[in-house]
């Protein structure tokens, strides 16, 4: 008996790994989310990112240490990049999923945020963790925190 119980312990050691390593259709569905969120961002459509934002109190999104509260507050903000669709590009790295229960999720990625200057293109490296909540089936971002790194943070300054 204790044999048999030894080897079912081994057998789902060895297979744990490899199970946690799969990703879940909650992880795929969180990584399709991010993608068309920058999607949106990419192409300048306020109203396709706002309706990715929850319209809950408590929704917040962080950038570069400036702190928003409440869907209209983001609202506006993202409104300022009405008209500037093609000035730049967020292209985003591989996105790491961690789900905290089965309706929420923590997503983060790096970034390369390109824009045109006087100078030519300018990229800024950056990254993003966005807090997911599946509400009514649909995977709604509840807080985002953005930053980039400066050309001093960089250089270790």
């Amino acid at each position: 008996m204790f044999r048999a119980t030894l080897a079912l312990v081994v057998i789902l050691c060895l297979l744990s790994p490899a199970q946690a390593a799969a990703p879940t259709a909650a992880n795929e569905q969180v990584q399709a989310a991010v993608k068309a969120y920058i999607d949106a961002v990419n192409r300048a459509d306020v109203p396709a990112m706002m309706r990715m934002v929850s319209r809950k109190a408590g929704v917040s999104s962080v950038t570069d240490g400036a702190i928003e509260r409440g869907w209209e507050t983001i609202r506006t903000t993202n409104g300022q990049i009405v008209g500037k669709d093609g000035s730049y590009k967020m292209a985003i790295g591989s996105i790491d999923v961690l789900m905290l229960s089965a309706s929420v999720a923590v997503a983060v990625t790096s970034f390369t945020f390109t824009t045109a200057s006087d100078q030519g293109n300018v990229q800024v490296p950056g990254a993003v963790s966005i807090v997911f909540e599946k509400t009514g089936g649909k995977w709604l971002v509840v807080h985002e925190h953005e930053s980039v790194q400066t050309r001093d943070m960089a250089m270790g300054g």
